[in-house]
């Protein structure tokens, strides 16, 4: 039985601009398992790294805000009710996160070893020598060849597929209870990838850790994640276990996200891509957010807000058209 690490319930985080409130995270709501891993899923802008950051209470303000209807629960608290301080213990120690580009994350005139240490240090309150040890210990465990020499090292002069691993190792010094991986391999070469997605794999199943796992990619979804969201737009159109999302794909963006993917037994001169453009969330569609682009609209899709229907065990989808009423208003 996997436990319950982080329940997100009902999650708002809006910016306010000047042509009004932007509702980048708009009514999310997931669970995440011990042991597992959950595949957070959607194009740019729609809201995949702002629910990460919501999570680890980074949002900046005062021009970003969660609404007080809020609620992240991790061992018993309210992440979204603490004070910074109070966040502070637990960022880097409790959850900890893995981001996109290492060579921004890492700071370029520390060492990596000092910078491994710096968290051991601060939430283990280990002396130099003892953070040091352990520092080398998890370089080794993700597979970092000669770990002396890469933690004396600057950021700068490791690959790309070495700092990502420096990255992961900063990652796990705490053994975090979740892990946040927002498009971790992106920015790497498919070899370099692969073994990244594998040192992930490895990482879950060993240590039992709990992962999000942010990406635009549907094949590292395929090959790394046990569950997934799909985000559009500020919201999660559907949810499911990754074999179904699949084998059974229900909300037409997501037909139309794996649609999009090239196949090897096809041969066409053009991929299929969705028409049309995100909707510019200051001035939200009044019905579902999806209708302007969506083949299957029917009325009510642009009048009224859809309903979210579970139409088997842990899958739930967004959409009219797995409503009698839809049919009914026609």
């Amino acid at each position: 039985m996997n436990e319950t690490v982080v329940e997100i319930q009902n999650l708002k985080t809006y910016f306010e601009t000047d042509k009004g409130f932007n509702p980048a995270v708009d009514g999310v709501s997931m669970t995440l398992e011990s042991g597992r891993i959950m595949g957070l899923v959607g194009e740019s802008g729609s809201g995949k790294s702002m629910t990460a950051m919501s999570i680890l209470g980074l949002i900046p303000k005062p021009f970003g805000q969660i609404l007080p209807e809020s609620k992240i629960l991790f061992e018993g608290e309210d992440l979204t009710k603490l004070s910074e301080k109070e966040l502070s213990k637990i960022r880097g120690n409790k959850i900890a996160m893995i981001f996109q580009e290492p060579m921004t994350s890492l700071n370029p005139v520390y060492t990596v070893g000092k910078q491994l240490m710096e968290p051991l240090r601060l939430h283990k309150n280990l002396s130099k020598r003892e953070a040091k040890v352990l520092a080398l210990k998890y370089l080794e465990q993700v597979r970092i060849p000669d770990v002396e020499k890469r933690f004396a090292s600057y950021p700068h002069q490791l690959s790309g597929g070495l700092r990502q691993r420096v990255m992961i190792a900063m990652a796990l010094t705490c053994e975090p209870k979740l892990i946040i991986a927002d498009e971790p391999t992106t920015a790497l070469d498919v070899t370099i990838q692969a073994q990244i997605l594998k040192l992930l794999k490895d990482i879950q199943v060993r240590l039992n850790t709990a992962i999000l796992f942010i990406t635009h990619d549907l094949g590292v979804v395929a090959e790394l994640c046990d569950d997934v969201c799909v985000m559009y737009a500020g919201e999660i159109v559907e949810k499911c276990d990754a074999r179904n999302l699949f084998e059974a794909p229900l909300h037409p963006y997501t037909i139309g996200l794996l649609k999009s993917l090239p196949k090897i037994n096809e041969d066409v001169e053009a991929l299929y891509s969705i028409e049309g453009m995100v909707p510019n969330l200051v001035n939200t569609p009044v019905g579902c957010r999806f209708a302007p682009r969506c083949d299957n609209a029917k009325a009510i899709c642009f009048n009224k807000l859809p309903p979210r229907i579970r139409m088997a065990t842990q899958h739930e989808v967004l959409c009219w058209q797995y409503d009698e009423r839809a049919w009914l208003d026609e």
